[in-house]
């Protein structure tokens, strides 16, 4: 578990930086950053819990996923290893 509390704590690190992450994408489905850092936060909380949305997180780096669609060319490379990151994890699970 302290795997996957790192990855969301990095996630959150990544998602707070504007280079990485553009809201004003037609993708986004969050007007501003402070939106998404706002649902974001509540992951590393309940992963250091135990009581991670698993699931929801799954959604969250899958291909598709709405933080794929506004991850920027400067931070396509980061989301991309964050989301590996998350597969080697679960695939341990």
């Amino acid at each position: 578990m302290s795997d996957l509390v790192a990855l969301v704590d990095d996630r959150m690190t990544f998602a707070a930086d504007a280079r990485n992450v553009d809201t004003d994408d037609i993708c986004s489905v969050w007007e501003t950053r402070r939106e998404l850092l706002s649902e974001i936060r509540e992951h590393p909380d309940a992963a250091r819990q135990g009581l991670a949305d698993v699931p929801r997180l799954r959604l969250l780096y899958a291909p598709p996923a709405g933080r794929c669609e506004i991850a920027t060319a400067e931070g396509a490379s980061a989301y991309l290893a964050l989301a590996a990151r998350f597969d080697r994890i679960m695939d341990r699970s």
